[in-house]
């Protein structure tokens, strides 16, 4: 019987009547049955051997105790005794059916049957009782062992029935299942089927379920089968239809399902071309065909437009070398807003190999395309340097210009609503070789070429390439620094590491770096005809800085180099060495 009912209630009390497993009671009673009657059998055997038994005992001990008779004679005429009396039983016997035969022959041929048939009746009868002491033993013997065989019989015949449950309906038998547990499938796959809007309440199931005999296998139904035939029998109004199934999720019956069909197929062929391998949706459509309640059936185009709509998604993007804010959000079709809202904080924290949240529109069917594709791919070229000793320290020198090279690359791509998601190398040839670029560095110490000897205690190295003390310190003139005199263009270097705190024309001084050394002293140095070295940079000690000029108040070209200790000039000389 099938009935709406919105309470919870009738749905245990149903699925309490399903679970009984009437089988399993019915041969709990039979069972029980039999085991009565053979329990008052055995009972009634043990009490009768134990009555026998106990009088043979008693005979045996009486016999023991008289005196022995000679053994032969007594054995010998014991049976002789046995053998009259069993010959002399089947005598009698015989003789006792040959009168029965001939009285009743007689009676036959002169009186008629019935009289022949009371003969027969009152002699057997009569003979019967007077030997009903022995026949209820015999009784009692023979009747424990019949039963046990009897029910040995009945198990071994139910055994071998096969068993099913009828299902009921309505009032209608709808089909034998094997097991309960094909109904619930069968109840589950009809739920699925029934699509319920807000204000319906839910279809509730009450068969009457009873357990059969099955004669044949192939009288029993599949759940798919039981679930069309419970709709039938229900009072509701049926379709047969397709039901459409996207991932296993139910969206709805249509009565036809080509519109359907030729709308997914449309989608698809949208990404057709010569070098797409494969093309497929990533989710499983599956069409359903069976009795579907009216109220399930949608038209197709309400199907078709589910199927071709678009769903907001999470999806991330990996900052690439180059890459900013604004940039990202123009890759990915969002404004710099936009992308500010998904993630705060991307304009202070934008570093390569971050992942960039998006929220963007992805199609309900996601679309799988495999292609192959040929390119050619730039193989970058390495970078080797080599120690010269005939350059000073900071110097370098291109010996062999590095070249890229190229290589032809085929490789099968996987696209995922056109972004790629994966990629397999198939081959790849390489179509010319990269060429590796050899970097000469120089390893010379900078000394000056003449003049003053160099007495400091060593902390700081020769600034210059060369070059020779033109003014010293002093120099009666007020002098804040050396002069070190070299060709215009001679390199210049840090004196000690630390980091650059200004590069740039300074008044008398020219083009002028300052470095604040690690030691908390700044050197200055003057007159530069190029500044290397840039504010903020850090330096490492005989780090190319700039070059020798003669920019700001100079006469000829020279580095004016000055040691700065806690904002007070000294003498550079007590330090270079």
């Amino acid at each position: 019987m099938m009935s709406r009912t919105g309470k919870q209630e009738d749905k245990m009390s149903a699925g309490s009547e399903i679970r009984v497993d009437l089988l399993v009671r019915e041969m709990e009673r039979n069972f029980s049955r039999f085991m009565t009657k053979l329990g008052a059998h055995i009972a009634h055997l043990a009490y009768f051997g134990a009555r026998n038994a106990a009088r043979a005992v008693k005979n045996f001990f009486g016999a023991v105790s008289k005196k022995a008779q000679p053994k032969t004679e007594k054995v010998k005429g014991g049976f002789d005794n046995i053998k009259e009396k069993v010959f002399g039983y089947f005598r009698k016997t015989e003789d006792y059916f040959y009168s029965l035969s001939d009285r009743c022959g007689d009676a036959l041929a002169n009186e008629g049957r019935a009289e022949a048939a009371k003969i027969f009746i009152k002699t057997v009868g009569g003979s019967l009782w007077n030997a009903r002491g022995g026949l209820v033993t015999a009784f009692n013997w023979i009747a424990p062992v019949v039963s046990i065989v009897f029910l040995v019989s009945v198990v071994s015949y139910a055994t071998k029935l096969n068993y099913g449950i009828s299902v009921e309906c309505n009032g209608e038998n709808i089909g034998v299942i094997s097991k309960e547990a094909d109904y619930d499938e069968a109840e589950k796959a009809l739920q699925e089927r029934i699509t319920y809007v807000e204000g319906n309440e839910k279809i509730v199931l009450k068969p009457k379920l009873s357990v059969t005999i099955v004669k044949d296998s192939s009288e029993i139904i599949e759940p798919e089968k039981l679930v069309d035939k419970m709709i039938v029998s229900s009072d509701e109004e049926l379709s047969n239809a397709y039901g459409i199934y996207v991932d296993g999720k139910f969206l709805g019956a249509v009565v036809d399902r080509k519109p359907v069909m030729n709308a997914l197929a449309s989608i698809l062929a949208k990404y057709q071309s010569p070098d797409v391998k494969s093309i497929s949706f990533q989710k499983t459509v599956e069409y359903k065909q069976g009795l579907y309640l009216k109220t399930s059936i949608v038209k197709a185009e309400n199907i078709v437009s589910v199927l071709t709509s678009n769903t907001q998604a999470e999806a991330y993007y990996t900052i690439q070398k180059g890459d900013t804010p604004l940039i990202i959000a123009s890759k990915n079709g969002l404004t710099l807003a936009q992308l500010k809202v998904l993630n705060p904080t991307i304009e202070d924290e934008c570093q390569i190999g971050q992942k960039v949240l998006l929220n963007k529109q992805e199609p309900y069917m996601p679309v799988k395309v495999v292609k192959n594709v040929q390119y050619t791919e730039t193989l970058q070229h390495d970078t080797v340097k080599v120690e010269s000793n005939t350059m000073y320290k900071g110097n370098q020198k291109v010996l062999t210009k590095g070249e890229d090279g190229e290589a032809y690359v085929t490789a099968e791509v996987t696209y995922v609503n056109g972004y790629e998601v994966g990629r397999t190398i198939i081959s790849s040839v390489i179509t010319k070789e990269p060429v590796t670029e050899k970097i000469a560095v120089g390893t010379l110490t900078p000394k000056p070429t003449s003049g003053a000897k160099i007495s400091g205690n060593g902390k700081y190295a020769w600034p210059v390439a060369g070059g020779y003390i033109s003014a010293y310190f002093g120099d009666g003139r007020g002098h804040k620094g050396v002069d070190i005199a070299a060709s215009a263009g001679t390199s210049i270097f840090a004196a000690e590491s630390g980091t650059v705190i200004m590069s740039q024309w300074y008044y008398g001084y020219g083009n002028c770096i300052m470095i604040r050394n690690n030691d908390g002293n700044v050197t200055v140095y003057g007159h530069q005809s190029k500044l290397i070295a840039t504010v903020g940079q850090k330096v490492e000690k005989g780090q190319l800085i700039g070059l020798v000029g003669r920019t700001g108040q100079a006469t000829g070209n020279h580095l004016h180099f000055e040691v700065r200790v806690n904002g007070k000039c000294v003498n550079p000389m007590g330090y270079i060495g």
